[in-house]
């Protein structure tokens, strides 16, 4: 998925669409949405993968992620964040609230470890 395929599904998220469904992005989304991506692309980049991160240098960029963090989570990252440049506080405490809670979902448990003092035998 590119970053534009997620731009244009977080507006229909948000209701950013003409009377005929036609998309209609303000020029604040316009001129933010790379910023956007790659604001929402290191943040699931940091939980997901390893490696040292590259932002996507178009909005055409093929998105890297696995699938679920990819479709689960990244659109209403990039919601959160349109509708904060909108000024649309409902909306942004909204998606804010979905995209915390889907992201505190990637993440995982890899090396647990035993970090409680123990006592001495006697």
């Amino acid at each position: 998925m590119t970053g534009q395929a997620i731009i244009e599904q977080a507006a229909r998220l948000l209701g950013y669409t003409a009377a005929n469904g036609n998309l209609q992005l303000s020029a604040r989304i316009t001129n933010r949405a790379l910023g956007i991506i790659n604001s929402i692309y290191s943040d699931l980049w940091r939980i997901c993968c390893e490696g040292e991160f590259v932002a996507a240098p178009t909005l055409l960029t093929e998105i890297r992620l696995p699938e679920r963090a990819l479709n689960d989570v990244f659109i209403y990252g990039a919601a959160m964040l349109m509708a904060q440049s909108e000024s649309d506080g409902d909306s942004q405490q909204l998606y804010s609230a979905l995209y915390n809670q889907k992201r505190s979902g990637l993440s995982r448990v890899t090396v647990i470890t035993d970090v409680l003092p123990r006592g001495e035998d006697e």
